[in-house]
């Protein structure tokens, strides 16, 4: 998450729960009794997962903990001893939750652990100098100092202490950000220390390689990633740019994170047709991989003028929906997670087709067995008939839809 501003260390605020019992499958239930009531059971049809990154836990409620634990299916959280407890008491309301720890794997930073952890990478000299004999650290996050990932005991000494971390927290892995397949967004041209040279490109990729699966080995559990090479499609510093450096990075991880599907934080202006396609191929070619994947939308900051929160958040999710196929896929409306939650768990059914455009139009469409979703990624404005019986999702009963420039939509079939 190399291009935010901040390390994403606000924490979401919750809506209170009037009350301290807790609706969960129907079932009215006390707090004091969740501990007890076991695997929360999901339909096995497919369907779209949750997910939430919040850094710090300690300070929520139990009934914060008990409404993240119920709704969301994956949190990213700090790799912090002081989340401990909490996420503990989320395992135990949902055994099923899969907890990652975040973990910048390219930076240290000046803050972590008191500045340890900084002062024990200098003295070993694992901080990257440029030219000059200045350490690099990041262009906007200065604090930031741009770690050696191909010296080999900066990945013996990161990899132990993710593994040391992961174990003690008994979490299932590690979101870690900025695997990136190449070097930017930093104030100077790192030098590489094995070759006297400017670090390039195919250096970094291949070290960065060697690092993911150095940690895989350590700690045995899961790798989410996130970085340049793995952001959206359409970006230079997306995958199809990029996808002779990321490719080996991407086959090595269990997972990626796509920042910014098909927008980003404080995008003024709609991706244009040809960019969110890259998008889509993108998520579509790591679901055919099998990994686990974030669709990650940035519904926060400046929006595109005339553009809704909800409006983006659904055209965010419908992309997602258009290649969904099984439990590996979650979706987050970054900033936005708690409002749009009811329509993210709108059971769709089963995929019918493939996704596929319609005739003479943008409009892209799949069907499923309780559903059809309809995405119009384009500049135009399109009437497009329905065939079928099928409500919108306030239960008006539609013959044809009207589908605006950057417009998702699902319709429910009508029994």
């Amino acid at each position: 998450m190399e291009q935010e501003t901040s390390l994403f260390i606000a924490l979401l605020i919750f809506t209170s729960f009037i009350s301290t019992t807790i609706t969960l499958n129907a079932q009215t239930i006390d707090y004091s009794e969740i501990s007890s009531f076991g695997t929360i059971v999901y339909s096995a049809e497919p369907r779209t997962r949750t997910a939430i990154k919040i850094d710090y836990l300690k300070d929520l409620t139990s009934e914060e903990l008990a409404n993240l634990a119920i709704k969301y299916d994956l949190l990213i959280t700090w790799l912090n001893e002081e989340n401990k407890d909490a996420i503990s008491r989320l395992y135990t309301i949902n055994p099923e939750m899969k907890i990652l720890g975040y973990r910048n794997v390219a930076y240290v930073g000046e803050n972590e652990d008191g500045g340890k952890l900084l002062d024990y990478a200098r003295q070993n000299g694992w901080i990257l100098k440029d030219i000059d004999g200045n350490e690099v650290q990041n262009l906007v996050n200065t604090v930031l100092k741009r770690a050696d990932v191909g010296n080999p005991d900066f990945r013996e000494w990161l990899s132990d202490l993710i593994k040391n971390r992961t174990d003690s927290l008994g979490i299932d892995g590690i979101m870690g950000d900025v695997t990136a397949c190449r070097i930017t967004m930093v104030n100077a041209d790192p030098i590489n220390p094995r070759t006297g040279e400017i670090y390039t490109d195919q250096d970094y990729s291949a070290d960065m390689l060697a690092l993911v699966k150095r940690v895989r080995e350590k700690t045995g559990k899961l790798y989410l990633a996130n970085g340049v090479g793995m952001l959206q499609g359409s970006w230079k510093v997306g995958f199809w740019y990029n996808r002779e450096l990321a490719e080996p990075i991407v086959n090595e991880v269990d997972g990626v994170l796509i920042e910014g599907l098909i927008r980003y934080k404080d995008s003024y202006n709609w991706r244009n047709e040809e960019d969110w396609k890259k998008d889509l191929e993108f998520l579509d070619f790591l679901n055919k991989k099998g990994k686990l994947t974030i669709a990650w939308t940035i519904v926060s900051g400046d929006i595109p003028e005339g553009a809704t929160e909800d409006q983006i958040a659904m055209f965010g999710f419908v992309t997602h929906l258009l290649v969904l196929s099984d439990d590996n896929d979650y979706y987050t409306a970054r900033g936005y997670e708690e409002q749009f939650y009811d329509v993210v768990k709108i059971k769709i059914g089963n995929p019918l087709e493939d996704f596929h455009t319609l005739d003479g139009t943008s409009v892209v469409v799949r069907e499923f067995s309780k559903s059809l979703i309809l995405l119009n990624p384009s500049e135009n404005t399109y009437n497009i008939p329905i065939v079928g019986s099928y409500k919108t999702l306030d239960g008006q009963i539609i013959s044809e839809i009207v589908l605006i420039s950057h417009t998702g939509i699902i319709l429910l079939k009508i029994d």
